[in-house]
């Protein structure tokens, strides 16, 4: 017995010095593997006939004379790929090594091929004015009076450096006027850029306060409401993925008297029907998606600091601050999931209704709740969806003339949704808001359509804690 208990202690020393030994020695070929890497000789553009090169190697990690490893070659190539796409200058780009099979420590050229988009859009507009298309279709009627129509030109690309000029002319239920132009980088090191804008808007028919959360709008025949908004955008890029921006905004905001009388808290001061003042905003975001018009994979998140009102000139003196982020997954083959939340917080000691949106507009919109606003300080929202993938083609439209229009892709999703929020009001005893100060919860299902142009089309059923169910449909998109 004692022999046997000796035999098994020498056994157990035996194991516990050869395994490791062992498992080195298999380790080391995986290792091996790891370590293997590639020398970039050389970095080949095809396609950019208006891009300039230098534009593109901003966006590029390997460059010649950087390391690939062979190990993670495909996923490192992908993500190049990746920021180049999100650059929104092209249809398509692809990506490859030559030679593919080169042994290791041998040097590898990457090779990138683009489609360039179609760069100038002088684009016909016929938009909605309300909200959303579902406050249009359900609470206006479909009212084509509450339309806008006019033309925008748009000049993407400009000298091939990735500039934007857009001039708009809109007429219909806003009257716009608008000059805006976008500078990527305005130093040699390609570290800062400029934005500049500045837009006239007037309206006759103008949302004066909220009953039930639904907008309420006084309409005549003169012009009730002309806003001027001007603001310069200073851009500092720290390498690829993280942004920051700081932004003057002047505002300035004139309605008319009939206005005040049916709400005296429109403004600050009720005795005054022009309200202007700055703010000072500062952002700061890092942006890792994979595909930013519809991401699927990688995060995103951001921090809003804004002074709205600056020197004893302005009208407004509050202060906000806001946060979001967004987190997305491919699961498993063709399934998907993502993440999504934002957060604001909105200090002041008297909160004009010009100044009281909460949820309910642009993207903060909870889903199951689009025909609703929801006016208050502070909010949170918190979005969560599981997505499959139909299909994702890309068809090649011979008959199209020009060649950029050609490449036609289409991708089907379907998904899963449930949606909370919550609004905290303290200020806005003017307004019905029966919304705000409750926990407010939907869920859902829908499709999405990806497509031409970064064009997304979306349709969904929805009900919420309210008992509702409804159906509902948006278009976004970039040109």
């Amino acid at each position: 017995m004692k022999r046997k208990i000796i035999s098994g202690i020498w056994g157990l020393l035996c194991l516990m010095v050869l395994c490791p030994a062992f498992s080195r020695q298999m380790a080391e070929p995986a290792a091996a593997r790891d370590s293997a890497f590639w020398i970039v000789r050389r970095v080949v553009f095809e396609g950019n006939k208006k891009t300039k090169d230098e534009i593109l190697r901003r966006e590029l990690a390997l460059l010649p004379g950087d390391t690939l490893p062979v190990a993670h070659w495909q996923e490192l190539l992908t993500r190049e790929r990746n920021k180049l796409f999100n650059t929104d200058l092209f249809v398509t780009v692809e990506a490859w090594i030559e030679p593919d099979s080169a042994a290791p420590a041998q040097a590898v050229d990457i090779h990138y091929r683009f489609k360039e988009r179609w760069y100038i859009f002088p684009v016909f507009i016929f938009e909605l004015a309300d909200r959303n298309f579902n406050e249009w279709l359900y609470d206006r009627k479909a009212d084509f009076s509450r339309t806008n129509y006019g033309m925008r030109y748009v000049q993407k690309n400009l000298r091939g450096r990735n500039e934007r000029l857009e001039l708009l002319f809109q007429q219909g239920f806003t009257r716009k006027y608008e000059f805006y132009y976008v500078f990527p980088y305005i130093d040699r090191h390609k570290r800062y850029g400029m934005e500049l804008r500045t837009q006239l808007m007037q309206n006759r028919d103008i949302p004066y306060t909220s009953q039930e959360n639904k907008l309420v709008y006084w309409r005549s025949t003169s012009t009730n409401r002309e806003r001027w908004n001007s603001e310069v955008r200073l851009r500092r890029r720290e390498g690829f993925y993280l942004f920051h921006y700081l932004t003057v905004r002047y505002k300035r905001e004139w309605v008319a008297d009939s206005v005040l009388l049916l709400n005296p808290d429109y403004f600050t001061d009720s005795t005054k029907n022009l309200q202007q003042y700055w703010e000072l905003q500062y952002d700061l975001v890092k942006d890792r998606r994979d595909i930013a018009v519809y991401p699927l994979q990688g995060e995103r998140w951001g921090v809003r600091l804004t002074k709205h009102g600056i020197g004893n000139f302005s009208d407004v003196d509050a202060f906000s601050v806001k946060g979001i982020y967004e987190r997305y997954w491919q699961l498993k083959g063709n399934w998907f999931a993502d993440l999504s939340g934002s957060v604001r917080f909105f200090w002041t000691k008297d909160q004009p209704y010009s100044l009281a949106r909460g949820l309910g507009y642009g993207e903060e919109l909870p889903r199951g709740f689009q025909r609703y606003v929801m006016d208050g300080q502070h909010f949170f929202l918190l979005k969560s969806t599981l997505k499959y993938r139909f299909f994702d083609w890309k068809t090649y439209l011979r008959f199209m003339p020009l060649e950029e229009f050609r490449t036609f892709p289409l991708a089907l999703y379907g998904r899963l949704f449930f949606d909370q929020s919550y609004v905290s009001d303290k200020l806005l005893f003017y307004i019905d808001n029966r919304l705000a100060n409750r926990w407010l919860y939907a869920y859902g299902a829908g499709f999405d359509f990806v497509t031409f142009y970064n064009v997304v089309l979306q349709a969904e059923i929805a009900r919420n804690n309210l008992g509702e169910t409804g159906f509902f449909f948006n278009i976004r998109g970039t040109f």
